[in-house]
């Protein structure tokens, strides 16, 4: 019987030793995977909290009224703040840029401004950002060359009214867009 065993047990070496011919190795065979990731990217509007003298009265999800009232002639006031929200996933980034109209006097037979932009003695309206790459320059309220899944910015804006402005009622536009970096 111990003749038996070590029979089968030298033939098991023998056999262990022997090249295995027309088998695969574990680096002969390759599984491609693909994935596909929808693009996702969003700018939307958020709740933006009353400060003191400001007035909003919401007109939808894409627009808000400002109202100012008893602006004070040259001093620089903070009339109050927007809040928005980017989430995007492009590899290149995104930018929000803001298209910023002059204050028109809306009262009857008047053709008085308050022109959009740097400080002047004569008057002017502007805005800050606090978002990534604001650039003024550029208009970028935000500007990011990579994705994001919860950008949230602010922009905050401010009147002076020059000295001798006109009194009546002014109104203009701050138009945002966003776009995905290409």
């Amino acid at each position: 019987m111990k003749k038996s065993i070590i029979a089968a047990g030298a033939a098991s070496v023998a056999l262990a030793a022997m090249p295995i011919v027309g088998l695969a190795s574990a680096a002969d065979f390759t599984d491609q995977l693909n994935l596909s990731i929808a693009n996702n990217c969003a700018f939307t509007r958020q709740t933006t909290a009353h400060g003191s003298g400001e007035s909003w009265s919401p007109s939808g999800t894409a627009n808000d009224v400002l109202t100012g009232t008893q602006i004070s002639l040259d001093t620089e006031t903070t009339l109050g703040t927007s809040n928005f929200k980017v989430v995007c996933n492009n590899e290149k980034g995104y930018s929000v840029t803001v298209n910023a109209s002059a204050l028109t006097n809306t009262t009857s037979g008047s053709s008085a401004t308050i022109p959009y932009g740097a400080a002047a003695t004569a008057g002017y309206w502007s805005l800050t950002s606090d978002g990534d790459g604001a650039s003024y320059a550029d208009n970028y309220v935000a500007y990011e060359q990579a994705p994001t899944d919860n950008q949230s910015f602010t922009v905050t804006y401010k009147a002076y009214p020059g000295a001798s402005q006109a009194a009546g009622s002014y109104q203009g536009t701050a138009e945002y867009t966003f776009a995905q970096l290409q």
